[in-house]
């Protein structure tokens, strides 16, 4: 339904009402309950010291907040699963430091679950195994990430369990096929199936192409939670080259990011009713109430406008301190050399301005962020009533595109060539005339990609919950066209430095396993000496 016909429409004043069961059953899952002591515990001393670290390490690898955790596991693992490794020599420790550094609390991980997570990992020793010999001893790096990215999901997934959430997922994955979204595409039924899951996981868990390998591959193999024996471990291992090509063609698809926009609206307010509910009592009696189920709703929608200054100032320390310190080491460690040895002298004015300019653009672009406004809560409104009481999407198929003809397709692409070299043309004549050098100008261009497309990704994050998008009026489509080239270069940028991120290879050789040996020989030794003072006071 076009989005100004449900502008039009308004909240029905019911004093109660049947909620569909299609969403009703999800949202009245339990979650996951919390399990007794005793628990996993570290010394205060060696917490802060390794949460401190962690925080540093963080700020050099810029990842979204919800996907840090997740993370530093694949980082454990990569530097614990190592040849010969045993799982009940790695799990204790890898939980211990997650504790350590802060991304477990104390009372999160009983005593009594180690040996689950032994299992787990004893798992994906095997997989390691099989997936060599499937390999004959040469398995791609690809195919390692893979199983390193299905490993550490899986351990988040249990570390913090989300029945309630997964199922309003699968929900929407079922209306999505229910109501033929891609029925225009003549997709096969797995293609389509793995573009749903893409759109409900990048929209309800904002969720990275890590997570969502992880999903599709729980889909692939339903029965990988449930302890796989050795030959159906075997045989996963010998289908890995064939899940990481399903995969990839999943997100090469061209209906993958017009679809998730396509559900993005209704997701949000599936995602919006989760939070809003995720502590009451009586779920199913607060949706048989429209207008308790609106009240909840609005407050939750009020709490996260409030929060979302928050939030944007959090994100936006995070990127100035990661942009500031890569732009200090690389001024420090090639741009002054470089003008002491090759051009005579170092130009001050241009190192300024190259320090300074990068974070103040990224400044700006979090300050331009705006809340939301009526309309856009209203139409949230009015998603939550259709959706909770008439338990469909309504969501018209998704169009396919036009196909252009070659002649045509090749003048857009040429068009867009020439505004690529416009823009940044434009930018190094600007900066010659400023008597820039060759290198200044690459790492000019470099850092305002870098920060064009952090602000660009800050301004997505802080506006979430945005359904409605506005107008666009014909200066600002001049200032994307003329900033687009900037925003793609610096979203390849990103992708590429994280692969080569030499400030983390520098912490992961030299200083990462060291720390987390002498931390944990400290942990051990504070307990040894809390053991024989309780000996003599006893």
């Amino acid at each position: 339904m076009p989005i100004q016909q449900l502008l039009e429409q308004k909240p029905r004043a019911l004093a109660s009402r049947d909620p569909s069961p299609v969403f009703l059953k999800p949202f009245t899952l339990p979650e996951h309950p919390t399990e007794p002591g005793p628990y996993l515990e570290v010394r205060s001393v060696t917490r802060g010291l390794a949460s401190m670290y962690e925080r540093l390490r963080n700020t050099l690898d810029f990842r979204d907040e919800h996907l840090i955790r997740v993370f530093a596991i694949r980082r454990i693992l990569k530097r614990r699963l190592t040849r010969g490794a045993r799982a009940e020599r790695v799990a204790l420790p890898l939980l211990q430091e997650l504790v350590r550094s802060g991304y477990v609390p104390n009372t999160a991980i009983p005593e009594r679950s180690v040996a689950v997570y032994e299992r787990v990992i004893e798992k994906y020793i095997q997989l390691f195994f099989f997936l060599l010999e499937a390999s004959q001893g040469v398995a791609s790096k690809d195919l390692w990430d893979l199983v390193f990215t299905v490993a550490a999901n899986e351990l988040e997934d249990r570390l913090s369990p989300s029945p309630r959430r997964h199922a309003v997922a699968q929900t929407l994955i079922n209306r999505m096929r229910e109501e033929a979204v891609l029925e225009r595409w003549a997709l096969h039924n797995d293609e389509a199936e793995d573009q749903y899951v893409l759109a409900a996981y990048r929209t309800l868990f904002k969720a990275n192409k890590e997570l969502i390998t992880w999903q599709l591959f729980r889909r692939y193999f339903p029965d990988w939670l449930e302890a796989p024996g050795v030959e159906r471990v075997r045989e996963v291992a010998y289908n890995v080259p064939t899940v990481r090509q399903r995969v990839d063609n999943a997100f090469r698809h061209p209906a993958r990011d017009r679809l998730t926009r396509h559900v993005k609206p209704v997701a949000t307010t599936l995602w919006l009713l989760e939070e809003a509910l995720i502590e009451e009592a009586d779920v199913a009696m607060v949706l048989s109430h429209p207008s308790m189920m609106s009240e909840k709703l609005q407050a939750t929608i009020n709490r996260y406008y409030k929060t979302a200054s928050q939030r944007l100032g959090r994100i936006l320390r995070r990127s100035l301190l990661y942009i500031f310190l890569t732009k200090m080491a690389i001024a420090l460690l090639i741009e002054i050399p470089f003008d002491r040895f090759i051009e005579g002298s170092v130009n001050v004015l241009n190192i300024g301005f190259n320090v300074i300019v990068p974070p103040l653009l990224l400044l700006i672009f979090g300050l331009s962020v705006q809340i939301p406004g009526s309309k856009n809560t209203h139409m949230l409104q009015v998603l939550a009533e259709r959706l909770m009481y008439e338990g469909a999407l309504k969501l018209d198929p998704l169009k396919k595109p036009a196909t252009q003809r070659a002649v045509l397709n090749f003048f857009f692409n040429l068009f867009y060539g020439i505004i690529y070299l416009a823009s940044f043309g434009a930018l190094v004549t600007l900066l010659l005339r400023f008597q820039f050098n060759i290198l200044g100008i690459a790492i000019f261009l470099f850092f305002l990609s870098i920060v064009s497309f952090f602000g660009f990704r800050i301004r997505e994050q802080a506006q979430e919950l945005i359904v409605i998008k506005g107008e666009e009026r014909f200066l600002v489509f001049l200032a994307v066209l003329f900033f687009l080239p900037i925003l793609r270069t610096g979203q390849w940028i990103s992708q590429q430095s994280s692969k080569i991120n030499i400030f983390l290879y520098f912490f992961d050789l030299f200083i990462e396993a060291p720390l987390q040996a002498f931390l944990e020989f400290f942990d051990k030794f504070t307990g040894f000496v809390r053991e024989k003072k309780e000996d003599v006071t006893s």
